[in-house]
């Protein structure tokens, strides 16, 4: 349990570490180059607060990053009010240029978050967004989900009449309505499938959630593990010649799609199989 929960918090905070490392970048490359813009001497550009563990010194400027990764900073010359600034320096001071290009400079760093933001979105409408489609993954055969007539590459086109294209809307619908009963319509090759399914109540395993229950169909995912195997040396099947990296497509006369397919056909009789394998190239 612990174990799946540590997976579970990584698996949400590289992600957002990563992202929100991204963010602060850009926020305080606004700061920085209005800076230099307008002639102020830039002592530090860091990536996250506290110790230095890796830097980069270059006309004057030091570039870093630093332990705690939950924002960062420019640091300008002459930007603490009541520090000497000799006349020499006051060129390159912060707080000695007019008060409209300390302004720009203290707003350039919002202001590249929303020019960030608006070229994303202009990006993402010109290439697309890759979501997750509504088509059924692998079954195991005593799930709940099996039981009610779910079946691998079903096609689900609608829940309770409203229609759905994307998994993730499937799971809102689902994980909101425990204890009722939803009606599911699937296309499930050159036919449509109508099923009644009573939405059990169940654990929610994301740790981040403020929801302690939510309605599932157990054994109902989107996921395919498609017949690729990994060999160990001294197996069996290494001496038969299979190789890590083959994909297993037919055992017998039986075509093999997913992972779990294998072995119910290997162990189906109790006799030598004939393996039928596509070999990728290193």
């Amino acid at each position: 349990m612990l174990s799946s929960f540590l997976n579970q918090s990584l698996a949400y905070a590289v992600p957002m570490i990563v992202l929100l490392g991204l963010l602060v970048f850009v926020h305080e490359l606004g700061h920085f180059l209005a800076a230099k813009f307008f002639g102020v001497r830039v002592e530090t550009f860091s990536l996250g607060f506290g110790p230095q563990f890796l830097k980069y010194i270059h006309n004057g400027t030091t570039y870093c990053l630093s332990a705690i990764p939950l924002g960062g900073y420019v640091k300008m010359f002459g930007d603490v009010h009541g520090e000497d600034v000799s006349d020499e320096d006051r060129p390159f001071s912060y707080l000695h240029k007019p008060v409209g290009q300390r302004i720009i400079i203290a707003f350039a760093g919002p202001l590249m978050n929303l020019l960030f933001a608006a070229l994303l979105f202009l990006m993402i409408s010109f290439v697309g967004e890759s979501v997750p489609s509504s088509t059924v993954g692998e079954i195991a055969e005593n799930s709940y989900a099996w039981s009610v007539g779910f079946r691998p590459s079903d096609k689900i086109l609608s829940i309770d009449e409203q229609v759905v294209k994307t998994w993730e809307q499937i799971q809102k619908k689902v994980q909101n309505s425990a204890n009722q009963t939803l009606h599911f319509q699937l296309q499930r090759q050159d036919s449509k499938v109508d099923l009644d399914v009573d939405i059990k109540l169940a654990d929610n395993e994301n740790a981040f959630s403020t929801q302690g229950k939510i309605g599932e169909v157990q054994g109902l995912q989107n996921q395919i593990h498609h017949s690729i195997v990994g060999v160990n040396a001294n197996s069996v099947l290494k001496a038969h010649g299979l190789k890590s990296g083959d994909q297993i497509v037919k055992i017998n006369e039986q075509k093999i799609e997913y992972f779990q397919q294998i072995e119910k056909a290997i162990f189906a009789k109790n006799s030598p199989v004939t393996m039928t394998v596509k070999r990728y190239k290193n």
